[in-house]
């Protein structure tokens, strides 16, 4: 087998290996006009009341398609408004304590509010949620996705992923493939090692999905999460510490660069291609239309109100019924900003 490194080029000299990344940008471009391009998006006209049948988390779900510490905060608010708890400011802290069973109250609770208000009192009764405590986000973020995806399922959203699996293991075949047939320059095969990048560049494709690009959106937007900022920073060092340190060791012994790169490449291309292959239904695209109308009335009408409730005095929700879809969709609500604190 030869070698196809070409000495001196640190690159390699393989335009070859470029043909796997074209060929599944192709196979997703394909899929993608298969499933049918999304619908333009009109004009947004004001809605005044939330969208039919959707809870606030809920709302937060088909925005971004999970559930983070902005649905915890949305679900609680929802659960003071209902009335079925109280939420006061304790030295950074919040305590929250269960009302008395109101029966007609809680048979209007979202299936994922349910959920959240037995997990609360679970052990004791009232509750302090501590910022320190990251596991609280960990169990209430789960249980507000599992109970949305239970409720849900695919009535608004649809993921495909079919056509995602298929392409994340045509692009490990061709990667082993490649690596069977490459020697590094130490004259040893780089099959073992090229699995290891491919599942180690999907990884940390995902982790940049998942928590860098939505940290990156908010900043950008003027909503600075700085926990959650903080931790994508020190991430992004841990993986690119990880990474120099990983090529440097292993690439001019055991695989050529241009054959990481096109793993690399494999694996980033499989994971972008997941949120643009993601369809809405009709009754999906229907409550999207209506989300943003929603939105556009909080902002343009809604804010004065909150910003006057919103007084450094004020440690408890202010009143309004929408303030549970004020905190999902990020309009500023400074009560609902400090609650997200516990959870971002």
């Amino acid at each position: 087998m030869a070698n196809l490194s070409a000495p001196g080029d640190p690159f390699g000299s393989h335009p070859a290996l470029l043909i796997a990344p074209a060929a599944l940008i192709a196979y997703y471009l394909f899929a993608y006009l298969r499933l049918g391009r999304r619908p333009a998006r009109g004009s947004i006209v004001p809605r005044y009341e939330p969208p039919t049948a959707v809870s606030p988390a809920a709302v937060r779900y088909l925005l971004i398609s999970n559930a983070d510490g902005r649905s915890v905060a949305a679900v609680l608010a929802q659960l003071a408004i209902r009335r079925c708890i109280s939420v006061e400011q304790k030295s950074g802290r919040y305590q929250i304590s269960r009302l008395p069973a109101n029966p007609e109250a809680e048979k209007q609770l979202a299936g994922e509010e349910s959920r959240i208000l037995e997990m609360l009192f679970e052990d004791t009764n009232p509750v302090v949620l501590n910022p320190a405590n990251t596991d609280d986000l960990k169990r209430y973020s789960l249980a507000i996705q599992g109970a949305l995806l239970k409720r849900l399922g695919d009535s608004y959203v649809k993921w495909h992923y079919g056509t995602i699996a298929l392409g994340v293991m045509a692009s490990l075949l061709v990667g082993l493939v490649s690596a069977h047939f490459i020697r590094g320059a130490g004259g040893s095969s780089p099959l073992m090692f090229s699995w290891m990048i491919f599942w180690f560049s999907l990884l940390l494709a995902v982790v940049f999905a998942v928590v860098v690009i939505p940290v990156a959106k908010n900043t950008f937007r003027g909503i600075y999460e700085w926990r959650r900022i903080t931790f994508a920073l020190l991430l992004v060092a841990f993986l690119g510490f990880a990474v120099h340190g990983l090529t440097q060791r292993q690439v001019t012994r055991d695989a050529p660069p241009d054959l990481m790169a096109m793993l690399a490449a494999l694996a980033f291309i499989n994971v972008g291609a997941a949120p643009v292959l993601k369809t809405y239904t009709q009754q999906g695209q229907q409550a999207l239309a209506e989300i943003e109308g929603f939105r556009l009335y909080l902002l343009k009408v809604e804010q004065d109100q909150y910003d006057r409730l919103n007084q450094p005095k004020v440690t408890g929700p202010p009143r309004g019924e929408f303030l549970p879809y004020a905190i999902a969709l990020e309009v500023k609500v400074a009560w609902g900003d400090h609650l997200c604190d516990i959870f971002l």
